[in-house]
């Protein structure tokens, strides 16, 4: 997980740091200087116009934070799975029935040749976590994705934003909209600071969960039984 959490703060950087330039601008804290770029005959770029485009760049990035991370720390699981040589039979329902689902829409003439022993090798073989979400990350999607690993679950509500952002970024892929007019609406107060706030707040609950997740190796059908069933063992030690 170090790797996850060092990339994510990287990311997390990366966008602290194009805010506070963003917003430097549209507070007037800094000043853009770019007749020295244009031709003679070129006009001049609308500052408004300029700053809409920013800000809307900003949902991008914010985006591209929340599924690199999310992905990320998919590629952890499984590469502790593959690592640690986890048998099918051994993992937990909700990790089976996920392998499941992956495996059916793989080519089957492209995993034979690699499956020596199925019990083991059906759950790195199935998996690509490139793609896995596919510009339909928010809080709902990544709260499912919990779910079906068994890491926990994610109060959706708390992180209504990522809707917004999910929304906002797909528009701008698509050509939907335009970046002036994503942008046109975005404030830093009620806008972006809270959507950046609860991005990093989402992705830090996740990070967390699926470290202990693995650290405690719940993705087993017996550890997981044991964590939810404290009671029992300590009747049976007695």
């Amino acid at each position: 997980m170090e790797r996850v959490k060092q990339e994510f703060e990287l990311r997390r950087h990366e966008v602290d740091n194009y805010l506070n330039f963003v917003r430097g601008i549209d507070k007037s804290y800094i000043k853009l200087k770019i007749e020295d770029l244009l031709h003679n005959d070129e006009p001049l770029p609308d500052k408004v116009d300029l700053l809409r485009t920013l800000k809307a760049n900003a949902y991008l990035l914010l985006y591209n934070l929340v599924e690199s991370t999310m992905t990320s720390a998919l590629d952890c699981i499984f590469d502790e799975l593959k690592t640690k040589r986890v048998h099918f039979d051994d993992c937990r329902d909700e990790i089976r029935l996920m392998i499941l689902r992956k495996f059916r829409n793989r080519n089957p003439e492209s995993l034979i040749e690699n499956l020596n022993e199925l019990a083991r090798d059906i759950i790195h073989n199935s998996f690509v976590a490139q793609g896995h979400f596919s510009g339909n990350l928010d809080a709902r999607k990544m709260s499912e994705t919990a779910v079906h690993f068994g890491y926990g679950k994610l109060n959706g509500k708390k992180y209504w934003k990522l809707v917004e952002i999910k929304r906002y970024r797909n528009d701008l892929a698509h050509g939907i909209k335009s970046f002036a007019e994503v942008g046109r609406d975005a404030s830093f107060e009620k806008g972006l600071d809270v959507a950046r706030d609860q991005v990093v707040q989402a992705l830090e609950e996740t990070i967390n969960l699926v470290e202990e997740y693995l650290s405690n190796e719940l993705y087993l059908k017996k550890n997981f039984l044991r964590s939810i069933s404290p009671q029992e063992d300590a009747v049976g030690a007695t």
